[in-house]
């Protein structure tokens, strides 16, 4: 706003010169750095307690109280980085608007100096720049306010523990300790599981695609040379009608291909029958004992009763202490389950059509894939 163009604009509409701004881009940046620590210290924070989650004792239960209680370091950290974050975000929003009021001011301002020799114009650009400064002022004070209540301390909660409530604590972290054990057991299991059920789906899979891609190019050979034949005269209508929609021995037997494609059509079906059996048993199998073991983990983690203390709700408490728990490995392990099992059902579905088409069970043209 520096500009002399400007600034006499602002004196034709009779406006104040532009405050500042720069500072309010400053206090976003500043916001930003701090948000960022906070969030950086309680990953370090967390990262470092999941690793000496597995120490036991009256220091381990100290420190665990004073990291992970529900005015801990780490849910402090994890609060003051997200309000940080937020205030950063809507302090950012708060100035791009006020960049936008700034721009539109300065472009009110060179088209006042213009209008000078229009006169006319001058009232309603005067009344349009009044009515951007009332939304301008608004905002910064609004801004202002923001500002300083971040300023203001907030009240800091003593919170006391007596030796019932550390004598609970450390039983209930011992007992959290076990069942975390466990869910690592779990989904260890369940993993080994998925892996040998991915293995054989994989395999299966790509085994059905070469079948089905063979079939394909068995019926595609089918159309060409019987079209070829018709058009030369060597069958009828209703032969080439027969030959390519109706003909009962199916693909294996379909007396247009040749005796090597019709071997080959035949041993795939010996394949698909393995591959049933494989998506049917063996892929089923694996995914039911992952299942079994995700089940296992899920319940391992709900196993633990809340955890009571003079200080503070005992649903919350024990949420603050079960958090280094692994809920997003049960979930993706869940997750990875539930769509391996979908792929196996696409299999055990797609299956059954392409083996009629080569028996000639079905119509080629009923089933094609």
């Amino acid at each position: 706003m520096d500009d002399p163009m400007i600034a006499s604009g602002f004196g034709v509409l009779g406006l104040p010169p532009m405050p500042n701004l720069d500072t309010l881009e400053k206090h976003v940046g500043t916001l930003t750095t701090a948000a960022g620590f906070h969030q950086q210290l309680n990953e370090d924070g967390t990262h470092a307690y999941r690793l000496a989650g597995v120490n036991q004792g009256a220091a381990a239960d100290a420190a665990n109280t004073y990291l992970a209680g529900s005015e801990g370091a780490l849910p402090q950290t994890h609060d003051l980085g997200g309000r940080l974050a937020h205030a950063a975000g809507g302090l950012g929003i708060a100035g791009g608007i006020v960049k936008w009021i700034g721009d539109n001011l300065a472009a009110l301002a060179v088209g006042a100096v213009a209008a000078t020799a229009t006169p006319h114009l001058l009232p309603r650009l005067i009344a349009m720049g009044k009515r951007f400064l009332a939304m301008l002022s608004s905002l910064l004070q609004k801004v202002g306010r923001f500002l300083r209540a971040l300023r203001k301390p907030s009240p800091v909660r003593t919170r006391l523990i007596t030796q019932e409530d550390a004598t609970l604590l450390t039983s209930k972290t011992a007992s959290l300790m076990q069942n975390a054990r466990a869910i690592t057991r779990h989904l260890t299991q369940s993993r080994i599981s998925l892996g040998r059920a991915e293995e054989q789906l994989a395999r299966g899979e790509k085994t059905f695609a070469t079948v089905r891609s063979n079939m394909q190019a068995a019926r595609a050979a089918i159309d060409r040379r019987v079209d070829r034949r018709y058009q030369r005269g060597d069958y009828t209508a209703g032969q080439r009608h027969d030959y390519l929609y109706t003909h009962s021995r199916g693909l294996q037997n379909h007396p247009v291909l040749h005796p090597h494609e019709q071997a080959t059509l035949k041993g795939h079906l010996r394949t698909l029958d393995d591959l049933e059996g494989l998506v049917q048993r063996g892929v089923k199998e694996h995914l039911d004992t992952a299942r079994k073991r995700i089940d296992n983990a899920w319940d391992a983690y709900f196993k633990e009763p809340p955890l009571a203390n003079t200080a503070d709700d005992a649903h919350r408490a024990h949420e603050q202490v079960r958090r280094p728990l692994d809920l997003s490995g049960i979930r993706t392990a869940h997750d990875q389950a539930r769509d391996m099992e979908e792929r196996r059902k696409t299999l055990e579905r797609d299956i059954p059509s392409v083996v009629a088409q080569i028996r000639g069970t079905i119509y080629p043209g009923e089933g094609r894939l």
